[in-house]
This record gives C-alpha cells, structure tokens and sequence, in this order.
C-alpha cells in the first residue's frame, strides 16, 4: 500500500488504494509497517476467476437492463467523491496510527465465510454485487457492497413510496417470521445518526432510517432486524438493517447496499463476535468471472502483508497512510505531506481512483 521511501528507483508502484487487493482488518497492527504495492499485484489472479454459482433470481428481463454510459459513470463518481469527502472531519489527522487494538481478535476461531462477488454491469450497476440471504425462510438478495457505507438496507414491500425495479424479487417482511421492527427509543436507532448521517425519525414507534449517497440517490424506510444468512452454516440472528420504503437513484436491479463500513451497525461489525473484523476481497476480471468477499482471517497465508489504518478521527472510512508513488520504477517528486495531510480513503463503490491536485 505504502512505498518504501529509502528506493527511489524500483519497480511500478501505484496508490491503487480504491481497487482493493489486500486483507483489511477495522483494528491495527501493533507495529507499523510500510510495503511497496507492485502494478503486476493488482492484475487479475486466478483466484478471482474460479468458477463460482452465479447469483440466484435471475429473471428473463435482465437484457432490459439499461446499463449506464461512462459520462453517467462518471458523474454519479464524483458527486458520491464529493459526499464522502464533506464527511470527513476536517481536523482529521491521518498521521497518528490507529493503536486501537482488540485483544479478543488474537484469540479468534478459526471461521471464514466467502461469497461469491460479481461485477454489477449486467444489473445495471458500476459496482460488485454479493448475494446474502435475508429472513426466515431465507430470500436472496442481490447487494452493492460498500466499504463506505454502514447500513445495510434492502427494498421492502410495500414500497409505500417507490422502488426501482430489482433482479430479485422485493424483501416481504411480512412474510418472514423472524422479521421486527426497531422502536424510537431502542440505543440502536441513536446509532442510526453515525452511522448514516442522518438523525433518524419516528413513525408509530417504529425508527425511521435516512441515507443519500450525494448523486441523488437515496434509501428511507423502517429500521429493523432480521435473520441474515451468509453461507448455509452461517447465520446471525437480529441482524440490523434499512427495510426500505422509498428508494430512488442509480443502483441498477440491485436490491440495496451490503455496509462494510467501520461504524457499529455495519455489517463487519455485527459479524464481529464470529469473524473479528477481519475481511478482505477480490475482485473479478471480467463480467464473466467471479471474485470473492472474505469474511474473517482463518487460513490467511504467512506471506500476506498488513499496513496498519491511520486514525480517522471517528468517522467510518478506512484510512491508510501512502508515502509515495512511483511510476517506471522511479519514485515522483511528490512531498510526503501531499498523502499524509489529506489521507487516503479505500472505498469500493467509488469507480475512479483519485489523487490530490498537487500530485
């Protein structure tokens, strides 16, 4: 992630830090550690291409999937680049390291889950879809998953004000006997105002959820908890998320965001207890291949390399520290303190990755 800055001259390096190839983890590692990311690294492997089932619920409608042009692409980037960086506290200092450890995450059972990751082209989306399971019995959905966000959030029946149209078919929470609604005065709706940036409402009693993502688009509906599934041998009870009622903007036929997030709602943390945060991903080459989310550290390889995150002041961003580029083996002419005094943010669902005007 970070370049070893005593070689000026080495091999192709890049701040890649938006297509994201290595393993994260919400806590640090206790020792600071800098690597050089070779170019050569973030080309597909085979491990991204293996043969993996395709999402499930696939209607015959999918080839009237309008798909967007890349000026729409990159419209919708920046004003989401946009968002993110209004968000971000400006007395954050990416220069302190994150000592925040979790000492429970050493003593970690041996657990990982994969799900099988796609490119959202063929739904419309610029983005990678996961399919998790919601609700008792078990309904898929097909999810952007997004390390920015932090609420998960599905469309529901009834769609009382708008849905768009979906690969799979709507969430009925009616229709899952272990669905319920969060009340007003639960602590978990307080968490919705960090968590989405939004101070949640009321209605009924039932806590009301709000999140945009600055191109537009938007979710609102109940917040509520239901039985998630990941794999057929993991499932978490009471699994916090959006059920959303109205939901408008440039997601595709995908049925909502899957949040990876730092914030205590996301799904990382929520999954926490079982896979300590750890997860990583791979994305796949082509429309046609699959790549894989992680969850958990279990089998890790010895040669797989950590870079500590950088303090992000209490927002939900995964920062990381980047202490120079270089490009045909030599190291730019960029100051150190161009990285280190704006940060730099891994995000999956922003399309381009960019870089500070002065480097």
């Amino acid at each position: 992630m970070a370049h070893n800055h005593h070689h000026p001259c080495t091999s192709f390096s890049l701040m890649i830090i938006i297509i994201k190839l290595l393993l994260l983890s919400s806590s640090s590692v206790d020792a600071l550690q800098t690597h050089t990311l070779e170019i050569n690294t973030l080309f597909p492997a085979p491990v991204c291409t293996a043969a993996a089932a395709n999402i499930q619920g696939q209607d015959k409608d999918s080839a009237a999937t309008i798909i967007p042009s890349l000026s729409e692409v990159l419209s919708h980037d920046q004003s989401r680049v946009d968002l993110i960086q209004a968000r971000v506290k400006p007395n954050s200092n990416t220069k302190k390291k994150n000592k925040n450890t979790n000492s429970n995450l050493n003593r970690l059972k041996d657990q990982k889950a994969n799900l099988p990751v796609q490119w959202g082209w063929s739904l419309g989306s610029a983005n990678y879809i996961v399919a998790i399971g919601l609700g008792t019995p078990t309904k898929t959905l097909s999810l952007v998953f997004d390390t920015v966000s932090n609420l998960t959030w599905t469309q529901c029946q009834p769609c009382a004000r708008s849905c768009h149209q979906q690969q799979d078919p709507i969430f009925n929470p009616s229709a899952s006997s272990s669905y319920s609604n969060i009340s007003c005065k639960s602590p978990q709706c307080s968490q919705l105002s960090d968590a989405t940036g939004n101070t949640p409402a009321c209605s009924t009693s039932t806590c009301i959820y709000g999140i945009e993502y600055g191109d537009d688009s938007f979710s609102l509906g109940y917040f509520s908890k239901d039985k998630l599934t990941i794999t057929a041998n993991e499932v978490f009870p009471n699994f916090l998320f959006g059920c959303g009622q109205n939901n408008q903007g440039v997601f595709g036929r995908t049925a909502g965001v899957l949040g990876l997030g730092r914030n205590s709602i996301s799904m990382i943390s929520q999954t926490a207890q079982k896979y300590g945060k750890y997860f990583s991903y791979c994305l796949p080459s082509t429309s046609s291949s699959t790549g894989h989310l992680t969850l958990g550290k279990s089998g890790v390889s010895t040669n797989v390399k950590f870079t500590p995150f950088a303090s992000s002041q209490g927002t939900s961003f995964y920062f990381i520290n980047i202490l120079s580029i270089s490009v045909g083996g030599c190291q730019l002419p960029i100051s150190q303190s161009v990285f280190t005094t704006a940060g730099s943010i891994i995000d999956s669902g922003t399309v381009i990755t960019r870089l500070p005007p002065a480097a």
